[in-house]
């Protein structure tokens, strides 16, 4: 088998068990902004580099409007599927944050990783490439 065509199906796998995590029967994978309903969100940088230089070094689910009170599920989880951390609401209320650490604050590995996100019945995956 190629090696592109092993990764795309690693990758494909990947993004089922990521969505599986939230309760989802097949993935969405998020190319550009996606739609929950009224919500639109859009997930940049696509790679973070979470080196304290000040560029990219977070990552941000940002909506086109404020979604505090909106019940949201979003995990940020390694190939294998293990949760990492949950990203955080940002104060404006317009952004889910994610700054390259696990729960327990350590920088994770450079690597790609998987997202999952939840809004009401509507799901999206994607990956994340971090680099240090």
């Amino acid at each position: 088998m190629r090696p592109s065509l092993l990764a795309k199906l690693t990758t494909a796998a990947a993004l089922i068990v990521a969505a599986a995590t939230i309760g989802a029967a097949l993935p969405i994978p998020v190319a550009g902004p996606q739609t929950f309903g009224a919500i639109t969100m859009s997930v940049m940088p696509r790679i973070i580099t979470p080196n304290g230089d000040g560029r990219n070094d977070v990552l941000f689910f940002k909506f086109d409007s404020d979604v505090s009170g909106v019940p949201i599920d979003a995990r940020i989880m390694d190939l294998s599927g293990a949760q990492i951390v949950s990203p955080s609401l940002n104060s404006n209320g317009d952004a889910l944050t994610w700054d390259g650490k696990d729960d327990s604050g350590r920088i994770v590995p450079s690597g790609i990783y998987l997202y999952a996100l939840k809004i009401g019945t509507k799901i999206a995956t994607g990956t994340i490439v971090v680099a240090r």
